[in-house]
Parts: C-alpha cells; sequence; structure tokens
C-alpha cells in the first residue's frame, strides 16, 4: 500500500486480559481525534492470542523524529500501562528487507 510505503506501526503487547481495554482505549482516542498530527495515523489493529495480546497503530510517516515523538506521546497516555511497558516502534522498510 502506498500510503504504508514510508510509515511504520507502534506496538504494544500486553498480558493475556488487558488488550480488549487498551483496544478500545485506542479506537476513543482515534475516534475523538485526539492524535496531534493530522492524517498521519492510517490504522489500528488488535491481536488476541491465548497467552498475550497486541495492539498496534500504523503511522505514515517513520523518518520524521518530531511525529514519531508526537505520536509516541499520545500513544503511550492514551494506553494508561503501568511506567516501564514496552512499546516498540517499527519502520515498515525495516519488515520489507
Amino acid at each position: 500500500d502506498d500510503a504504508n510505503r514510508n510509515g511504520g506501526k507502534w506496538l504494544v503487547r500486553v498480558r493475556s486480559g488487558l488488550g480488549y481495554r487498551v483496544w478500545e482505549n485506542i479506537l476513543l482516542a482515534l475516534v475523538g481525534e485526539q492524535f496531534p498530527v493530522e492524517d498521519e495515523i492510517l490504522g489500528a489493529v488488535a491481536s488476541i492470542r491465548a497467552y498475550e495480546e497486541s495492539i498496534s497503530l500504523w503511522n505514515k510517516t517513520s523518518y520524521n523524529p518530531v511525529i514519531i515523538d508526537k505520536i509516541r506521546q499520545v500513544f503511550s497516555k492514551v494506553i494508561d500501562l503501568p511506567p516501564g511497558t514496552v512499546i516498540e516502534y517499527k519502520p515498515h522498510q525495516t519488515a520489507i528487507r
């Protein structure tokens, strides 16, 4: 997808049972337009497994550190998980190689 070519995704993994709350928080933030960079968020994905759940947020610009930091700040606040929760960022180009 051309819109995703230069983008990336934020990924947080949580123990089973917490994913639904994180997912709901992300959806409410998207609908409520809480992410400060207009037209930057392309989508969100939830993956619910038996032992681990993951939520990812896709954006279209992975090469601009200002945009990445703004999204990280809101994403961290919205998911409302304890300090120390690992939040990964993966540019799509690294997955393509």
